[in-house]
Order: structure tokens, then sequence, then C-alpha cells
């Protein structure tokens, strides 16, 4: 079994215009620190109420993983519909900690992505799309991770076990989220 971390530590490299990261440490007796940042920052995942939608209950996103690439997404069809989550590696998570890593994103034609049956996308770029895409995937109960980190590019064509943990934080738009590719894992694909 080998685990592979998908997740960018938190750092104060915010989408420009969201709220970056604040740490404040309180001294007394103990050190305490006050941590503020966006619920966008770094890996995270977005949920319906993201685009004005009800949320439901959410916790932990884990199932059968496969990832493709950005250029191949005109393929979907030729994947085993038995996965839970699907990953595209874009390439642009190669640019993470540089100001280009803000200047675009990948255009994904979400249509595809509903035919799979799927409850999470992730991708390794700041967005998955404009409002339109957020808002098709999230009302379809299709989850949507962002920021992933260039780790992803070790998974291509694969599949794996995805475990994505998420702070329990109830009705909120988004989370930071910690995301493992458990491969080898003994499951039944």
């Amino acid at each position: 079994m080998r685990m592979i971390d998908l997740s960018h530590e938190i750092i104060n490299f915010p989408y420009p215009g969201d709220f970056g990261l604040k740490i404040r440490e309180e001294i007394d007796e103990y050190i305490t620190s006050i941590i503020c940042f966006s619920s966008h920052l770094s890996t995270h995942i977005d949920y319906p109420k993201h685009v004005h939608l009800k949320n439901k209950e959410y916790d932990i996103v884990k199932g059968v993983g496969y990832c493709i690439k950005l250029e191949d997404l005109d393929k979907l069809n030729n994947i085993d519909n038995n996965i839970d989550i699907l990953l595209i590696y874009s390439g642009y998570s190669e640019l993470w900690r540089k100001e280009e890593y803000f200047k675009k994103y990948p255009k994904i034609d979400v249509n595809k992505i509903l035919e799979l049956n799927i409850k999470c996308v992730g991708v390794d770029a700041c967005s998955i799309g404009d409002f339109e895409e957020h808002y098709v995937l999230l009302s379809n109960n299709i989850l949507i991770i962002e920021n992933l980190n260039s780790n992803l590019k070790h998974l291509i064509n694969e599949k794996f076990y995805f475990l994505g943990v998420p702070l329990k934080i109830k009705n909120v738009d988004a989370s930071p989220i910690r995301c493992f590719a458990i491969k080898n894992f003994n499951y039944r694909f």
C-alpha cells in the first residue's frame, strides 16, 4: 500500500481578492494561536452553498478515484463507470506559489462529467471553471476539490482509493481538505 498526499499546505497564497492566512499568537501561560483564512485557501472543497444552493450533510469524501489528464477529458467515455471521484491533472499545480497560477484555469465541459455519476471532481488548478461550471456540478451533488498538488501526475490513468478529509464545519461554502490517494489498497475495484 502506498499513500500519496494530494494537498498543499495552508500558506498565505490566496486567490486574488480573497482573505489570506493570518496567524496571531496570544501568550499567557500557554501560547494560543488565532488562525484566520478564507474557506477557499489552499486545497479546499466547494459545497453547494458556494453557489447559493442548500448544503446537505457532508463528511469525509472517499471511494474509488481515477485521474485523467486535462487534454484527455474528451475520452471520458472510455473510463470505467465504477468510480466515485474523478481527478483532473492540468499541470497548473506546477505554478503553485507563483503569480501566474491565478491568471487562468482550465475550461472543463462539466456535462461530460455529469454522465459519470460520480460524487466529487478535483483539479490541480485554482478553479474548475466559472460560476456556471460550479453551479452545474454542485446542483447535481458533485462536490468540487480545487488546488490539488502536482502529485496528481503520478496517478494519471490509474485507479486508487481516494480519501478527502475536510474540516468538520456545518453549513459552510467551502473547507480546507486533506486529500490522499491510496495505491495498491486491498480494495476491490
